[in-house]
């Protein structure tokens, strides 16, 4: 599988793995486990850099953002700070994240501690019945 992810609940964070090459319904499949899951207003670190050939196209990239885009219950997004090394892959995430903008707050990023640094000032802390 070439997405993985790990929870902390108390923190309400994900923690995601993007290895080898990625499909729309990779990606597909990640949002319906963190539907299902109910973590998807979660903030959620992916870690991109991994990634491999073939990337997803610009067709594949719109694909996916309309599969997001056309639930008709979208509960409400936590952040997601993806980390890439790749310009292709950085590309093509940052069409994604356009996008989806007005669903998920969304970035794209190079270095981690940045990543880290967006995705912490766009959190709230866990309230006591969450």
């Amino acid at each position: 599988m070439p997405i993985s992810y790990t929870l902390d609940r108390a923190r309400r964070r994900i923690h995601t793995t993007v290895t080898g090459s990625v499909t729309v319904d990779d990606i597909l499949q990640h949002f319906e486990a963190a539907c299902r899951e109910q973590i998807l207003d979660y903030a959620e670190l992916i870690d991109a850099r991994d990634a491999a050939p073939p990337f997803l196209s610009a067709a594949d990239i719109r694909r996916a953002a309309a599969a997001i885009g056309s639930r008709h219950v979208l509960p409400p997004c936590g952040p997601r700070a993806v980390m890439v090394s790749n310009g292709v892959v950085f590309a093509m995430t940052r069409m994604f994240a356009v996008l989806v903008s007005d669903l998920v707050p969304f970035e794209v990023f190079r270095d981690q501690t940045e990543a880290e640094k967006w995705l912490a000032g766009r959190c709230t802390p866990p309230t006591a019945d969450s």
